[in-house]
């Protein structure tokens, strides 16, 4: 009976260091969320779409000027160094210990989603972003559900 009982202990600490990790990521991501205003949102964005201009498949459409690349990368430095350096500090320092590279991008991964969700709240955005949906052979769609 005391081995089940040792067995369970263990069992228990382990799960609550890897619930305790998780909880490391979450508790950074919400601290990143809860510190962000819209226009950090914004900028978080802009550096994105900077970024992403400068795929060669899209280099037809890219309109970015090597100005703008520096103000997008300029704010997202700033926030950046707010963030962790400030505002989020100790939990970064925690995931970062923990997770490393991965942990921190998990917990940003968090941050993006609320900043294109909040984009994505723009009816404009909504508009350009349906556009697709015009090209979609919707009968066909309509035929496969009724089977």
């Amino acid at each position: 009976m005391k081995k089940i009982v040792q067995a369970v202990a263990i069992t228990g600490a382990m799960m609550m260091g890897t619930f305790a990790q998780a909880n490391a990521i979450e508790d950074f991501s919400g601290c990143l969320v809860e510190k962000t205003t819209g226009a950090d949102h914004l900028a978080l964005i802009k550096w994105m779409y900077v970024g992403m201009s400068g795929h060669p498949s899209l280099s037809a459409m890219n309109n970015v000027t090597d100005s703008e690349k520096k103000e997008a990368n300029q704010t997202m430095g700033i926030l950046f160094d707010r963030l962790l350096g400030k505002d989020c500090a100790a939990e970064f320092k925690v995931v970062f210990q923990q997770h490393g590279q991965v942990g921190i991008q998990s917990a940003f991964s968090v941050l993006g989603e609320v900043a294109m969700a909040e984009m994505m709240q723009n009816a404009d955005v909504m508009n350009d972003l349906m556009l697709f949906t015009n090209y979609i052979d919707v009968d066909a769609f309509e035929k496969m559900l009724q089977e």
